[in-house]
């Protein structure tokens, strides 16, 4: 369980913003003192407000204090000017950020071979850490290239609105009464965003793609998208999944987090070219939810409503919507239960990945991990969800390609030379 009873007294805040029953980017303890806020950074933040075109441009205009006081960052308590934690997060000068929240700061990292080429801590505020982040993310930018009928054409390893969205939700839903700090690590395998604090009460790591909007810090999230920074609706983690899903990449997955952290992963993978450019050149106007659909679809050859829908986290209704939309824009043909991609201009269907094909995928995974995996290993390279990943893993240990050395939710297979 993540909370035993009774509590200690420094679990309460913990507590109840895992309840959803207390905001506390709300709270205002902080008085407001000469050197408490970065003025440099509210220039900075309302400069961005004019050139974004999703922030909110009511902003626009407003002096610096009312821009403070439009986003809450400050506010009146018994005729006293006060500070929120939000508005300090935000704006604070470093000095008093770390004397009023210790717990606060961030972690940029690069590895490669086990070498660091990069490990940055840093404890500057809100808007100075995204454009530490911008840099950051600079730094991982490069194509990959993929060719369709003799045609070059190359796409970014890492979609820069996942990776934005990624960090934003990591400030936005951490929990400020804990120790840690947000971290950003690529490797060779990928990028991973942590932060403190486990998921909120009625959200797993499962079902993060449908899931209703909720957060542990409904103000300083509201403050986010009000400044552009986040997605507007507060259904982020659909952009996530699509930034890999559009390009037919493996998906993201939240499978390491835990009671103590939240952890999204960005695999580095391969792009399918094909469904890629299937996509690109007929897709326009489909929904983020779509996208992911087809992704699925297009990984498991052929798939019934019900897999679909189970992948997704999404009821069968529901989903029914989006499979009807597909089918209408021509990117989706049903034969009989089963919902395939269609064909091309030209009449040849995108390649889809056989048996022998994903086996010897998910042999090449265990190798690189030493010669054992997991489910959650098998999910990131193919970009399935948990009951495909096992029925996978069932079907290898059955031709002998596999043994399972351990039992349980986090079940671990061995490669059979």
């Amino acid at each position: 369980t993540l909370f035993r009873s009774p509590l200690y007294p420094f679990e309460f805040a913990s507590r109840r913003g895992y309840l959803l029953q207390v905001d506390m980017s709300a709270t205002t303890f902080f008085p407001y003192e000469e050197g408490t806020i970065d003025f440099d950074s509210v220039v900075k933040a309302q400069s961005l407000v004019k050139e974004n075109p999703k922030a909110d441009k009511s902003l626009v205009g407003l002096n610096c204090e009312d821009f403070l006081y439009a986003l809450s960052a400050l506010a009146f308590v018994n005729g006293e000017k006060k500070i929120t934690l939000s508005g300090l997060l935000l704006f604070g000068t470093t000095k008093v950020i770390h004397q009023l929240v210790p717990t606060y700061g961030y972690s940029f990292q690069r590895l490669r071979n086990g070498a660091v080429l990069q490990n940055d801590d840093i404890g500057a505020n809100i808007i100075e850490a995204y454009s530490f982040f911008k840099g950051f993310v600079a730094l991982l930018r490069s194509e990959e290239e993929y060719h369709v009928d003799g045609v070059r054409y190359a796409a970014n390893v890492y979609d820069e609105d996942a990776l934005r969205e990624g960090f934003c939700n990591a400030i936005a839903h951490r929990d400020y009464a804990l120790l840690g700090r947000v971290r950003v690590c690529e490797d060779e395998s990928g990028v991973t965003i942590s932060n403190p604090g486990s998921l909120v009460k009625g959200l797993r790591k499962d079902s993060l793609i449908s899931a209703a909007p909720r957060g542990r810090n409904p103000l300083l999230s509201d403050a986010l998208k009000r400044l552009g920074y986040c997605e507007k609706s507060g259904r982020g983690v659909d952009r996530i999944y699509a930034g890999s899903a559009r390009y037919g990449r493996s998906w993201p997955s939240y499978e390491g987090s835990d009671e103590a952290y939240v952890a999204l992963f960005i695999p580095k993978s391969k792009i399918d070219g094909p469904f890629t450019h299937f996509l690109s050149s007929r897709g326009e106007g489909v929904s983020l939810l779509g996208i992911i659909s087809l992704s699925y679809v297009r990984r498991a050859g052929q798939a019934k409503n019900e897999e679909i829908a189970l992948a997704l986290s999404m009821p069968l209704a529901r989903e029914e919507t989006y499979l009807a939309e597909l089918i209408r824009l021509g990117l989706l043909e049903k034969d009989g239960l089963f919902y395939r991609l269609p064909l091309e201009e030209g009449g040849s269907k995108p390649v889809v990945l056989q048996n022998e094909e994903i086996f010897a995928l998910v042999l090449k995974v265990g190798k690189a991990n030493g010669g054992e995996l997991r489910s959650a290993d098998v999910q990131s390279a193919l970009g399935v969800q948990g009951d495909k990943a096992y029925s996978i893993l069932k079907e290898m240990v059955k031709r002998g390609m596999l043994k399972p050395i351990s039992k349980g939710k986090y079940a671990r297979y061995a490669v059979i030379d």
